[in-house]
């Protein structure tokens, strides 16, 4: 809980919830599909498909940011 934060609509330099900052992310998406037909009748499809992000970094508790990786 904040106290005295003043108000978030002003540029309010001693409002301790404006804080600069910036956000970054890199997303890494992979995938592959196999599609085998050996009669008309018949076919049968394989894939796989993989997504990573780095780890999530919580500035108030560090802790939280080493138990999650999405």
């Amino acid at each position: 809980m904040v106290i005295n934060a003043g108000d978030c609509s002003a540029n309010d330099a001693a409002n301790p919830l404006l804080t600069d900052s910036y956000y970054q992310n890199n997303t890494h998406f992979g995938m592959f599909t196999l599609m085998v037909r050996p009669i008309p009748r018949l076919t049968t499809r394989v894939g796989y498909s993989a997504t990573t992000t780095p780890r999530y970094f919580h500035a108030n508790d560090v802790t939280l940011s080493l138990k999650y990786a999405f």
